[in-house]
């Protein structure tokens, strides 16, 4: 009795996946499929036209971002190169300073020494315009060394603007593309 259950069962297993297979709608599905495969189709023509149409619009859009981008770099790299200038005069200029500060300050002991142990015969207006003219050539001194720090930083400020206006001359560039 087993044995015709489970031959039964399987009987009407096969039946079931056969008659489910059989059903007319799936020829309508294929067909459906076909007619919408159809339907893309003639959309995506159409929209490659336009699209063949808008080319021209988007090349020369290309052309003037890669123009843009290109100018903006070798503005970044003489900007570059002249910050390496202006970097190397001012720290010339700031040793330059530093040093001369350096030999104001032993000046200074020297002239203070001096000036609380004056002897007979000691000319303190000698000791104290050789201070001043120390003072003074550290003054010069250190308005050389702001004017190239100025210099530089201004270098600096250019670069800034121009890695910005290149920024968006490349976010140009990205959009086209």
């Amino acid at each position: 009795w087993f044995a015709i259950s489970s031959i039964i069962f399987m009987v009407s297993m096969i039946w079931m996946f056969i008659d489910d297979n059989d059903d007319d709608f799936k020829v309508y599905q294929r067909k459906f499929r076909q007619m919408e495969i159809e339907n893309e189709e003639k959309k995506l023509i159409v929209e490659l036209d336009a699209v063949k149409e808008e080319r021209i619009g988007f090349e020369e859009k290309l052309s003037a971002a890669q123009t843009s981008f290109e100018a903006k770099n070798s503005q970044l790299q003489e900007a570059e190169k002249s910050l390496e200038n202006s970097k190397a005069k001012f720290y010339k200029a700031n040793m330059n300073f530093l040093n001369q500060k350096s030999i104001l300050d032993a000046e200074k002991f020297n002239y203070e020494t001096a000036m609380l142990h004056l002897h007979e015969g000691d000319d303190p207006i000698k000791v104290e315009q050789k201070y001043q003219s120390v003072v003074d050539e550290v003054s010069k001194l250190k308005l050389i060394k702001e004017e190239k720090e100025t210099t530089m930083l201004a270098n600096e400020e250019q670069i800034k603007e121009i890695k910005l206006e290149n920024k968006i001359a490349q976010d140009e560039l990205n959009a086209v593309l």
